[in-house]
């Protein structure tokens, strides 16, 4: 990953994995950016539920993401904005709630009145709506077949109900009363209606888990012998697991090893499903209807039940009914855009779509002369490069090359640079049955049992620029974007036209990096992962020549120019903040079926490696992934730029930062670097898509940014893609901007969640590599003695430890991961400031879903 990119997610991402959601707005709601005085709003943390009024913004913190609550006890108290929150604007007296929030005592009296008579109306309208919903609102929206999951959104339920209820009813129910009293019932209907990662998206139960649920829910109501026998069974099963793990610790051959001793049953079936189906449940906001006998089965196994995810996990894998090291994405609502059948059917229309294409090409005598024809409307205006050298840069377990990169001088000091683009729009029409399913998925998904492509991987290996990285030059269609970068760094020109490419050249970043004479960086922690022999270094396509080498020395300088005119101009490096880079050997990890009829364990585990972050630039030797990453901002760059000066609606990203200039000294002015400190505050954000031009503001550059560098996978650059070809080729584009706007919401959800999954993936493999090493021995614990930790979040109550201590979430700069710092008195949280770097010990790494590095100040 590019310092670049890593640097875009580190201040993207500094509180998403304490903030799962977003916040509903169906009408009659406001959202959580716009509470004001005055509003109610119902407070959710864990399971705990409370209704409040808002006074105002806390003077003392100065944070713009909380706000001062009353509650209904009487009591003050300040809340986060963040997900789970339902707002109802307007229904207390705003002047009355800002004198409250100045101690006036006959004022918080006065609230405290006005809350009972709106709870009354609460309680009221609840109960109306229970009469209609208990009977007809689960049937509604359930799936036809009894294993699968639906949605319903909060206002299709808050529209339906509504349409049974009398006019009286709907009249006493105004001011978002309905909504409020439909969104509680659906909390508490916990059997049948499971909260998303999205606050106004309900997963609707399949009737099968609802029906398991209760069975075995009555087995131990009952104390059934089909329990209590697999409970016995259980406890052989795990002593066996435990005893294979402790043996076969220090060993990294993958060997599955079916349990000689035991079989599981049809009633053990049952007891493992229910088992794996508790993990659908992705919010702690609601009760768990798995809770009780999963308490029941902790007791007895010996792992108390905490309310979280990490038991069933855990139990799976000690019964040798998950795959290796645990299936961490089990239940997943979020990969059902993936299921086989579904994955078939477009694997066939892509295939089917590429024969049409091929059985359409005119014939020719020679393959040199000939140019394909897409009809996708610039069939006219493609450019031929011709033999311009193309080089594609990569890692070597890459799957889909997308970008390529050409330079040509320019005069007077100034370099073209061209980034060519793999351009499967020249097939892909933006209405589609394929383009619908890449809009479903959003994104590309690499993770541990392999990869859940956006597009079907017959097509996109067809227009992968790696297909045509061979000796008989065949042209590849691209979208090229040009920039042209003067002596000074600036971006004084621009250009984008689709074309064909022929000339292109595969590397690895490894190998280029030796090429330039650029070290990488090596933690003590983790081994540094090598090319294997014979990676192209010499013979074959990837043969390096003199021409290569030069060209690979103008890219460096040309991107090292470019990165310096933004960091005079402003531009902030915070990649110490995010987490490293996590490779895995053998890549892919085997998925058993479930549920097994015999226990299967394993020997072994895979070698995971993990890159730390990189802290500098190109300017300091970041090396090829910066090269690369500076690059591809500036396509994007010019890709907005041209958006802009032609009219062209397209998606354009944006960061907005309040005041950079307070960052003050903590801001190298020679590389960018922030010094991690409470100035790091300044660069918390909103971020977000628009369809108006819009700047990242700690790009350091005044260019509208649109990113289009990677439409295999990715499919807001699908659709910047199609706007600018439509433009190009004189037509209208396929999606004007009101349309862009109503799709962004989606789409910037499904990117951030499904950054989160994978993002998950890569901190539980990692996190779990290094517990086993800690296990093993393979190195000292004095090596995990004095990490430097840089504090991130805000103090929380440590709830699990049954006393009174606060906890903050830190990142590991040396071991490229998170952490939590525990133990905390509120005298110690209360000191260390957002952004304090401090020295702590490494305690241990929790094992489960989603295990964490807990640490300790140095006793």
């Amino acid at each position: 990953m590019s310092a670049l990119v890593q640097n875009l997610q580190a201040l993207e991402n500094v509180h998403q994995k304490d903030e799962q959601g977003t916040s509903a707005d169906p009408e009659g709601l406001s959202s959580a950016s716009e509470i004001n005085p005055g509003d109610y709003v119902e407070l959710r943390s864990h399971l705990m539920v409370d209704d409040a009024i808002v006074l105002g913004t806390p003077k003392s913190t100065g944070l713009n993401d909380s706000f001062v609550t009353f509650l209904s006890t009487g009591e003050v108290y300040v809340s986060r904005k963040r997900s789970g929150l339902i707002v109802i604007p307007k229904i207390f007296d705003s002047e009355v709630a800002l004198k409250a929030g100045a101690d006036d005592h006959s004022a918080q009296v006065q609230l405290m009145k006005d809350m009972r008579v709106f709870r009354k109306k609460i309680d009221k309208a609840l109960y109306n709506i229970r009469l209609v919903a208990q009977v007809h609102l689960y049937k509604q929206f359930r799936a036809a077949e009894a294993d699968v999951w639906s949605t319903v959104t909060l206002q299709e339920a808050v529209s339906f109900i509504g349409s049974r209820l009398s006019p009286k009813q709907k009249e006493e129910m105004a001011q978002g009363l309905l909504t409020l009293a439909v969104h509680k019932y659906l909390m508490e209907e916990t059997d049948h209606f499971s909260l998303s990662s999205k606050d106004d998206i309900f997963h609707v139960v399949p009737q099968e888990y609802i029906r398991n649920c209760r069975e075995v829910t009555r087995w131990l109501d009952r104390m059934d012998p089909r329990l209590t026998d697999f409970v016995t069974k259980a406890r052989g099963i795990i002593k066996f697991s435990d005893h294979l793990e402790k043996d076969s610790i220090a060993e990294s051959d993958i060997v599955p090893v079916p349990n000689p001793h035991f079989t599981f049953t049809v009633n053990d079936h049952e007891i493992l499903h229910f088992i794996r189906r508790s993990l659908s449940r992705q919010r702690l906001l609601q009760p768990s209807p798995y809770e009780k006998v999963l308490s029941y089965l902790g007791l007895v196994l010996g792992r108390p039940y905490d309310g979280s995810q990490d038991l069933p996990f855990i139990l799976l894998k000690q019964l040798g009914a998950s795959p290796l090291g645990g299936d961490v994405r089990a239940e997943n609502q979020y990969l059902t855009p993936w299921t086989k059948g579904r994955e078939e059917q477009l694997e066939k229309e892509g295939s089917r779509l590429l024969e049409h294409h091929i059985a359409g090409q005119p014939p020719t005598e020679s393959s040199r002369a000939r140019l394909p024809v897409y009809g996708d409307g610039v069939d006219h205006v493609r450019h031929d490069w011709g033999d311009l050298q193309v080089h594609v840069i990569d890692d070597i377990l890459a799957e889909e090359l997308d970008d390529g990169i050409s330079i040509e001088e320019a005069g007077d000091g100034s370099y073209w640079l061209h980034v060519h683009i793999a351009d499967p729009t020249a097939l892909l029409r933006p209405h589609s049955a394929l383009a619908q399913a890449a809009e479903e998925r959003g994104t590309t998904l690499y993770l541990s049992d392999g990869t859940y492509p956006m597009l079907p991987k017959s097509l996109a290996n067809s227009f992968s620029l790696s297909s045509a990285a061979g000796p008989d030059n065949s042209p590849m269609p691209v979208m090229t974007f040009s920039a042209k970068i003067d002596k000074q760094g600036r971006l004084v020109d621009y250009n984008a036209r689709p074309a064909f490419v022929r000339n292109i050249k595969t590397l690895q970043y490894d190998q280029v990096d030796s090429i330039l004479g650029i070290q990488r960086p090596t933690s003590q922690f983790w081994q540094d992962t090598r090319l294997p022999e014979n990676s192209g270094e010499s013979g074959g396509v990837n043969a390096i020549t003199a021409s290569d080498v030069a060209i690979l020395k103008r890219l460096m300088a040309v991107a090292g120019i470019s990165e310096r005119h933004r960091i005079q101009s402003g531009a902030c490096v915070t990649g110490w903040s995010n987490a490293g880079n996590v490779s895995m050997e053998p890549r892919h990890v085997p998925v058993p079926p479930f549920p097994p009829t015999v226990p299967i364990h394993y020997r072994g585990f895979p070698s995971v490696t993990v890159q730390p972050p990189v802290e500098f630039s190109v300017k300091t030797g970041g090396g090829s992934r910066s090269i690369v990453g500076e690059i591809m901002g500036i396509a994007c760059r010019a890709a907005g730029s041209v958006a802009r000066d032609r009219g062209i609606p397209v998606i354009f990203r944006y960061t907005k930062i309040e005041n950079l200039e307070a960052l003050g000294s903590s801001r190298d002015p020679e590389t960018g670097s922030v010094t991690p400190g409470p100035e790091f505050r300044q660069l918390l954000h909103r971020s977000g898509l628009s369809s108006s031009p819009a700047t990242i503001d700690w790009l350091g550059v005044k260019e509208p940014y649109s990113r289009v560098t990677s439409p295999l996978r990715r499919y807001g650059d699908l659709i910047n893609h199609w706007q600018l070809k439509a433009s190009i080729g004189g037509q209208d584009p396929p999606f004007a901007s009101d349309t862009l706007e109503s799709m962004m919401n989606d789409m910037a959800w499904k990117e951030k969640h499904h950054k989160r999954v994978a993002a998950d993936e890569d901190e539980f493999w990692s996190m779990a590599g290094l517990r086993r090493m800690l296990d093993a021995g393979k190195f000292d614990r004095s090596q995990v003695r004095g990490l430097r930790a840089l504090v991130l979040g805000e103090p929380k109550i440590d709830r699990e430890r049954g006393r009174m201590e606060f906890r903050r979430s830190i990142m590991l700069p040396q071991l490229g991961m998170s952490g939590v710092l525990r133990g905390l008195t509120p005298e110690q949280s209360a000191e260390l400031e957002f952004g304090a770097v401090v020295s702590v010990d490494l305690e241990q790494v929790t094992d489960g879903r989603q295990p964490t590095i807990e640490c300790l100040f140095p006793h």
